[in-house]
């Protein structure tokens, strides 16, 4: 496992995704959306989750994002279209800074989202149920091993990466959010 794609690999799906937000052609928006899954994939199974990495790969690459992709090739849409969309372009890149922003610090390891400062929130109410005193000095795999998976991922994600979730939360509301705004009749304001 290579240190330094575990850091370059972040950026880069954090500068993709910015880039997805700020692309005037759909088409290229698609393209660098797939980026993202291609390496958040790729850190996922440098991170030695292979399974969660290529069934990333096979949900958000191999449906999602290739539906998305025949959805937005089926549009009509028009050269000239794309070209007078410059000016409402520039409207999303402060959007994209405020987006991007909080991810990238993240990655930077702030002090305000260091482990230690996390982990003093969540370990009174939830780790005091396993006699968890500092989960990052312990060995997980002991722990675990009488928990079934589910309940396992449930602690890990509940009570060691909390913010991950909501972050993941944030993103399926995009998702959600995403094809509905696409829908819009800009004419009228109403669904087409």
């Amino acid at each position: 496992m290579s240190p330094f794609l575990l850091e370059l690999l972040p950026f880069v799906a954090v500068l993709s995704a910015i880039f997805v937000i700020t692309a005037v052609n759909p088409i290229l928006a698609v393209l660098f959306l797939i980026a993202v899954f291609i390496t958040v994939s790729a850190y996922l199974a440098l991170l030695g989750l292979t399974f969660l990495a290529l069934s990333y790969l096979i949900i958000y690459v191999g449906a999602i994002a290739i539906l998305f992709l025949f959805v937005i090739m089926m549009l009509d849409i028009k050269l000239a279209e794309l070209s007078s969309s410059g000016e409402e372009a520039s409207k999303v890149y402060p959007i994209a800074f405020l987006i991007g922003t909080p991810f990238l610090w993240t990655l930077t390891g702030s002090p305000l989202f260091r482990g230690d400062t996390l982990y003093s929130w969540f370990d009174q109410t939830t780790l005091g149920i396993a006699h968890i005193s500092d989960p990052s000095a312990l060995q997980w795999t002991n722990l675990f091993a009488a928990f079934s998976n589910i309940h396992s991922l449930g602690v890990c994600l509940y009570t060691i990466y909390p913010l991950w979730l909501i972050y993941a939360g944030i993103i399926l509301l995009l998702a959600i959010i995403g094809p509905i705004i696409l829908c819009l009749d800009k004419t009228s304001g109403s669904t087409s």
